[in-house]
This record gives structure tokens, sequence and C-alpha cells, in this order.
């Protein structure tokens, strides 16, 4: 092999082991490409040497760790959409530019419980508290499949037919549950839908507009009074869709952002703190005398509450409460 060529790869090869340990110690980290939380390092344990499960955790510590991860991920998810026509198997492409998450199609089917077992055991927990005089409700948010799936293909439309028939005992056990404290939302979503997208073309999650819909479930059904005026346009933003960054190549979206300003009712951030994987915000309201929900709101949300995304939908739920914490 000539001696150039020889260098060259030398040369390529030192780049590639001692490039990204250089970037590492220059305090350069990957992104959250791939949309999940990156694994932390363990801690140091010389007890564990001989343990297998230790050098694992090192071992996917350091693959989330490395510097060009992001740009790896994208240069072969490119590689894959451009020449051999696929895309991240997580993602499932539908038309007009609608991106639904792989999961959605099947998380019903595969749940450890059925629908109609789930919401028997959730009635057997939140009974107890309404009994006591716990003013309570459980809104039941629909997945952006259940509310768009007119943007679905032939093959995309078969494989949601089991989550369809799914969603379909869902709404049959809730209607059977024969408590005041559900909160079911497709209807109202699909009704919103004539107003503007309640749900992002390329993310998981609602837009303002469909929160709101939410938004007002969770006021009204603790006894509170939603105003739908009290709804105001703060303008627009470019939203970077969470599917978009499974698929490893990122883009936005425009999406109107909306708040709620209540006369006299001033929202303060009180904490926030994150024991362990869970993040608990504290928000604390005054305002004129019986504007406000007495006492504290507890709110046990996911994805849909973020805290990270969409503090302002957290500060106009807690402008209806004296103190709420989300958890």
């Amino acid at each position: 092999m000539p001696r150039l060529q020889t260098r060259i790869i030398a040369i390529g090869f030192c780049l590639f082991v001692f490039g990204p340990l250089v970037l590492h110690l220059a305090g350069v980290r990957p992104g959250a490409v791939d949309n999940r939380r990156l694994t932390a390092a363990p801690e140091v344990s010389p007890g564990r040497v001989l343990d297998d499960v230790y050098w694992s955790e090192w071992t996917d510590y350091f693959a989330d760790a490395f510097p060009l991860r992001e740009a790896a991920i994208r240069a072969n998810l490119r590689i894959d959409q451009s020449i051999f026509d696929t895309s991240a198997s997580t993602v499932v492409q539908g038309d007009e530019g609608w991106l639904y998450l792989d999961e959605s199609f099947t998380r019903l089917c595969d749940a450890a419980l059925t629908p109609t077992q789930a919401v028997d055991r959730l009635v057997e927990v939140v009974d107890g508290w309404a009994a006591d005089g716990t003013p309570v409700v459980v809104p039941v948010v629909p997945s952006k499949l259940t509310i768009y799936p007119e943007f679905l293909d032939e093959d995309a439309r078969d494989r949601a037919e089991c989550t369809d028939e799914a969603v379909a005992e869902l709404r049959t056990a809730v209607d059977a549950a024969g408590v005041d404290w559900f909160a079911p939302l497709w209807d109202d979503l699909v009704a919103a839908k004539d107003d503007g997208p309640v749900y992002f073309r390329k993310d998981t999650h609602w837009t303002d507009p469909g929160a709101m819909v939410g938004l007002a479930a969770m006021v009204d059904g603790v006894g509170g009074d939603w105003v739908d005026d009290a709804v105001v346009e703060v303008g627009t933003i470019d939203w970077e869709g969470d599917l978009t960054r499974l698929t490893g190549i990122p883009s936005t979206e425009p999406t109107e952002r909306l708040a709620v300003e209540r006369p006299g009712v001033e929202v303060t951030l009180v904490s926030e703190f994150e024991p362990g994987e869970d993040r608990i915000v504290v928000y604390e309201a005054s305002g004129p005398e019986g504007a406000l929900l007495p006492g504290t709101t507890l709110v046990v949300h996911d994805s849909f509450f973020e805290p990270g995304l969409s503090r302002h939908l957290l500060e106009a739920h807690a402008a209806f409460a004296e103190r709420t914490v989300y958890l």
C-alpha cells in the first residue's frame, strides 16, 4: 500500500477514535435528537468490575455521550431516506406532511389491561377520593391518530384498525362507568378542528387551541369557572416537532400561541424541582374574591403538560386556582 494512502488511513483512524474524546473533554455534548433522556453516567464502583451489567451501563452512557452522535444519526437517516426510501421505524409518514408516532398504532392493543379493565381499575381508585368530597376530574385525551385519521394512507389505516376497536371499547367503558368525573375529549376536539389544528402535524401533542379544550374540561370538572373570553392570542411561533427529531431531521412548523388573561388575577411560579425522574412545579395565584378555586389543586399529567415545552399551558391553567401543583 502506498505510504501516502497509509498515512491518510492512519490519520482518519485517529480522528475517528480520538476526535470524539477531545470534543467530549472540551465540553461538547450531543443533543437529544431521538427525543428521550440520555443515559446518565453510572456511579464508579470498584466492587462491580466483574459485573456484566455494570459495564453495560457504561457502554450505554458512552454511546449516548458520543459528541458526534447527533450528526451520525442524522447522516444515517438522510442516507436511508434519500437512497433506500425508508424512514425512522418509530414514525409513520402520513399525507400532506402529517407524522404519527408508530407506537400509537399498537399501544392500546398491547397494553397489560384491556380498555375496560383499565377504566374499572381507575374507577376503584378515584371513586374513593370523590366519595370523600374531593373534586376530581379525569380528562381522557385521545391520540392524534384518533383525531386526525384522514391523513393516513391505506396501509396505515389497516394498521390502525386494532386501535380503532380499542378506542371504541374505551369510549363504551367510560360511558358505562356511570361517574361524573370522567371528561372524554373526543367529540370536543373533533368539533374544535373546524377552527384550526388541534394537534401538530409534526408532533405527538396538541396545539394551544387543542390544549384549551383540555384546560376547560379540567377547570369546569373540579368546580371552577372556565371563561372562553379569557383565552387570547399572543402571536405565532415556530414549533420543532418531536416526531421530526425522531426521524433525525428536525424541522419546525408555525403554530398559534394562546394564553389566558383574567382581569385582576396574577399567577406566580413558587417552586420547581425534580425528585428522581419526576418534575414537580408549583404555582400560586391571587385575584378577586371567588375568582379562584380554594386550596390546592393537584394535576397529575404526562408529556401533554411537559413544563419544558408547554410552560404557558401550566400558567394558563394555574390562573383558575389559589395553588396548583403539577406532578
